[in-house]
């Protein structure tokens, strides 16, 4: 009966880490080489980011805020509600331009500016680990916003928003490739 009470105690928590790397290649051809190799990951979902050449520029370190609008797709997901598999898969990653701190009641990003597909997404044990890829050619800008949906599609604002950054200062220009690995933990506590 202890073992049942101590159980029930418990609650799930699910916790975001991201670690985003600007990386410099200016030489064209070399970029176009790296372009192939997340155009193969993003239709793959295979993880090749080690035949990636380019400088490590800079990195950033944040944890995120966790909606509810992704976690009811999650709920739905372990009651067995949902009818295909992409209606719980985090399918496109978008950076935006806006300003305001994120919430957990949060739908979109404030102001959306661009997204695409993720290069590579893997499970192992309690832990998802995926990667945004953002290459020169895509977009550049100045992002102060960064957000994971589920069931969406290439428009901006669509699908549910599952994981989301705020008062982001990621600057990306036209010879810089933008890597976000992410890391979501369930965990008791």
């Amino acid at each position: 009966m202890k073992t049942i009470k101590k159980n029930i105690s418990k609650s799930l928590n699910l916790v975001g880490n991201y670690r985003a790397c600007f990386y410099k290649q200016e030489n064209k051809i070399l970029q176009k080489w790296n372009d192939f190799i997340i155009g193969i990951m993003r239709i793959t979902n295979i993880n090749l980011k080690n035949l990636l050449i380019f400088s490590l520029q800079s990195v950033d370190y944040r944890k995120n805020v966790i909606c509810i609008s992704g976690m009811t797709r999650l709920a739905k997901a372990l009651a067995g509600k949902n009818t295909n598999l992409r209606e719980t898969t985090i399918n496109y990653c978008a950076l935006g331009t806006g300003s305001g701190t994120p919430t957990t009641n949060d739908t979109t990003l404030f102001t959306e500016s661009y997204r695409n597909l993720p290069g590579s997404r893997e499970s192992s044990d309690n832990l998802v680990y995926m990667t945004a890829y953002f290459t020169p050619s895509e977009t550049s800008g100045t992002f102060t916003e960064f957000g994971t949906f589920i069931d969406a599609t290439a428009t901006a604002n669509s699908g549910q928003l599952f994981g989301k950054l705020g008062s982001l200062n990621w600057v990306k220009d036209s010879s810089t490739y933008l890597l976000v690995d992410i890391i979501y933990t369930l965990q008791t506590v």
